[in-house]
C-alpha cells in the first residue's frame, strides 16, 4: 500500500472472520516499512512462526486496540528482531483487555531483541517452553526506552529466559515459581 510517496499503512488482519484459526507460516515474517500485522480481538487467533520475525523500523505487528478482550496467542520458533513496533498489549496500561502472549518454543536458543532505537517493544505475557532443559536459551535484549510489560508476567517452563537489557519487568501477579528445567538471568 502507498498513498502519496509511500508513507501509508498498510494494516494485513489476521483473520477477521466468524472463527477462530491457527496461522502457521513456515517461512520468517517480515514486516517491512509502513507494514502493520495484526489481530483483530473479534476470535482468539493463533499464529505460530516457524522461523524468525522481522519487523522494520516504521512496520508494526500489533493487537488492535478494540474489540473483544480475547486469549491470542503468538508461538515463535525463531528470533524477533524488532526495530519498528511490537505491542502484544495494546490497551496498557489502562487494562490488559487486548493482548497476545507471546510464545517462545524449540530446543535451539534464540533472542527477541531491537538492533536500533527508538523501538516498541510492549508485551502482556511471555511463556518460555524451549526445549526440555536449561540449556536452551531466549535472550532479551531490547530498547528500554521503549520496553513495557503488561499483567500477564513471565511463565517458565523450559529453558533460561536471560534479561539483558535494562528495563524493569514485572514477573507475576501472583505466585512465580522456576521449575528445575528451567532458569532465570538477570544480565543487565
Amino acid at each position: 500500500c502507498s498513498s502519496g510517496g509511500g508513507t501509508s499503512n498498510c494494516i494485513t488482519q489476521i483473520n477477521a472472520g466468524a472463527s477462530s484459526t491457527t496461522l502457521e507460516v513456515k517461512g520468517n515474517i517480515n514486516i517491512n516499512q509502513y507494514g502493520i500485522l495484526q489481530y483483530q480481538n473479534n476470535l482468539a487467533e493463533y499464529v505460530i512462526a516457524d522461523n524468525d520475525i522481522n519487523i522494520a523500523s516504521g512496520g508494526a505487528l500489533q493487537v488492535r486496540n478494540g474489540g473483544n478482550s480475547v486469549a491470542n496467542t503468538l508461538t515463535v520458533y525463531g528470533n524477533i528482531i524488532n526495530n519498528g513496533t511490537f505491542d502484544l498489549d495494546s490497551n496498557y496500561p489502562t487494562n490488559d483487555n487486548y493482548y497476545c502472549t507471546l510464545i517462545f518454543t524449540g530446543s535451539l536458543s534464540k533472542s527477541l531483541t531491537s538492533t536500533s532505537t527508538p523501538t516498541r517493544t510492549r508485551l502482556y505475557g511471555i511463556t518460555v517452553n524451549k526445549g526440555t532443559s536449561r540449556d536452551s536459551i531466549l535472550n532479551v535484549n531490547v530498547d528500554p526506552t521503549g520496553f513495557q510489560m503488561g499483567g500477564g508476567g513471565l511463565n517458565l517452563q523450559n529453558g533460561t529466559f536471560r534479561l539483558t537489557s535494562s528495563v524493569t519487568m514485572p514477573l507475576s501477579t501472583g505466585g512465580f515459581s522456576i521449575p528445575s528445567t528451567a532458569c532465570l538471568s538477570a544480565n543487565g
